[in-house]
């Protein structure tokens, strides 16, 4: 069986994985800080907002006030099989494909995805994996068995055109099975910090569907969801604000003055916008502020190392990807102004 791309095969002349030029903080590592002291006894969302949304947006009241009124104190997995027990097609089901922003607090029940499903009622279905990136392994060949946790290849393992067996994230392994792919409502996409730091290429207009290359992957694994989901609204999130440290934990500068060879972080946002753009995707601004007030002046509010978002951070971040699903199914008819982080009644 051949790995299919949207535009034909490319292939390398090594064999290799993403295990490469990663993350700096792992995903474990990630999880065991994320909670940042913060109680999660109660939510500022509070549960009659939730539920007067997630009723709205769904048919099925019952099952929309159980999502809204879950215990957090429960673990991770439990909140997870809660928000996604007896699913129904008149639920929206959303999926979520990113690196560790995403993929961070899933255990503890405290991730993006887990509290957008509080605020829209949506079944929601988190295959973030902390140090993937969009693209794989520049000189790389993407073969049958390439293991990589790249957004192209877990793309590819949604379609049926790659194993499952070529995503060695233990969670994603086990749960990509659980989504069908016919009935889902929206991918929130979010790559591009990890591309940045392995010094994956933006893009080559002559090679545009080349999955060594960061926007190039990433179009190709679109037009791969818009296939296997051809009623799917997609949501591009550009990558993060940050600090930027060196292996060794070497302070380098922020994103938008650090170029590592293919451009600064600020140059990926631009490129993966026009791509949104282009495409007439949903995008959000998850960089220059236009949604919420993270900034050389903020970073230590939002994250916990400059770089990750703590737990007020994710929850901030998923009101936004939440205003975006509720405006497009007409539930939420007002805009969102610039959220700002010291005004952000929050509860945790």
């Amino acid at each position: 069986m051949s790995l299919v791309l949207a535009a034909g095969l490319f292939t390398g002349c090594s064999n290799g994985s993403l295990s490469k030029g990663v993350e700096y903080v792992t995903e474990s590592e990630d999880s065991a800080k994320s909670t940042d002291g913060i109680s999660i006894e109660t939510v500022e969302k509070t549960e009659e907002t939730v539920e007067e949304t997630a009723n709205e947006a769904s048919s099925s009241s019952s099952s929309s006030s159980d999502a809204a009124t879950t215990e957090t104190s429960v673990s991770g997995e439990e909140a997870v099989a809660k928000e996604n027990e007896n699913s129904s097609d008149d639920r929206i089901q959303v999926v979520f494909l990113g690196d560790s922003q995403f993929a961070n607090g899933r255990d503890e029940g405290t991730d993006i995805a887990t509290y957008t499903g509080w605020m829209t009622g949506a079944n929601v279905y988190n295959l973030g994996v902390g140090g993937s990136c969009a693209s794989i392994t520049t000189g790389d060949s993407y073969d049958e068995g390439y293991v990589t946790n790249a957004f192209i290849n877990i793309v590819n393992v949604l379609a049926g055109n790659a194993s499952v067996d070529t995503i060695s994230n233990e969670y994603v392994h086990e749960h990509i099975s659980d989504i069908d792919v016919e009935n889902v409502d929206y991918y929130v996409i979010e790559y591009g910090y990890n591309d940045y730091m392995s010094k994956h290429p933006q893009a080559d207009e002559l090679a545009a569907y080349d999955v060594h290359l960061y926007v190039d992957a990433l179009r190709n694994g679109i037009d791969i969801l818009k296939e296997i989901s051809p009623d799917a609204k997609i949501i591009l999130c550009c990558p993060s604000y940050c600090l930027v440290y060196d292996v060794n934990g070497q302070y380098l500068g922020d994103s938008n003055m650090t170029d590592l060879g293919y451009g600064t972080l600020s140059d990926y946002v631009d490129s993966c916008k026009a791509l949104a753009e282009g495409l007439g995707l949903i995008y959000i601004d998850a960089y220059y502020g236009s949604e919420f007030d993270l900034n050389a002046y903020t970073i230590d509010d939002y994250t916990i190392d400059g770089l990750h978002f703590d737990q007020k951070g994710r929850y901030i971040y998923a009101t936004v990807v939440s205003h975006y699903i509720n405006k497009d199914l007409g539930v939420d008819t007002e805009e969102l102004d610039t959220i700002i982080f010291n005004r952000f009644e929050y509860n945790g």
